[in-house]
């Protein structure tokens, strides 16, 4: 009898579902891919997504590891962002052209609904020409 509770116990446990947070959920709804120097963002969630474009890194490889790249930004601070169910085209450009490098690992950080009072994310991409 002890085996079949056991038993009935690992089939009720291992068959439970996991439920995916809402907020791991709404990410997932966010695409990014790289169309030549330009980021394109699609925002297929509900909420408006802003892209904090001052606090993008760039990580270029030196001697097996990823370093920052010494880059000079102004003290203004720059955004952009994509509303629901569109996308935000993030050009890179200028940027990309300054770091002497075909491999870099940019680093861009946003929120999803009101950019004061959401969490930030950073999705991390590689670029390579």
């Amino acid at each position: 009898m002890k085996k079949l509770i056991v038993l009935f116990l690992l089939v009720l446990v291992g068959c439970s579902k996991e439920k995916v947070p809402k907020e791991q959920e709404e990410t997932a709804k966010i695409d990014f891919k790289f169309e030549g120097k330009k980021l394109m963002i699609a925002n297929d969630s509900e909420k408006v997504l802003t892209v904090f474009e001052s606090e993008t890194t760039f990580l270029i490889e030196k001697n097996k590891e990823w370093v920052l790249t010494d880059r000079t930004t102004g003290l203004l601070a720059r955004s952009g962002g994509a509303l629901s169910k569109s996308v935000y085209e993030y050009d890179l450009t200028n940027e990309l052209s300054e770091i002497d490098s075909n491999k870099v690992k940019v680093t861009v950080y946003y929120t999803l609904g009101s950019s004061g009072a959401g969490k930030t994310y950073a999705k991390e991409l590689l670029y390579e020409e």
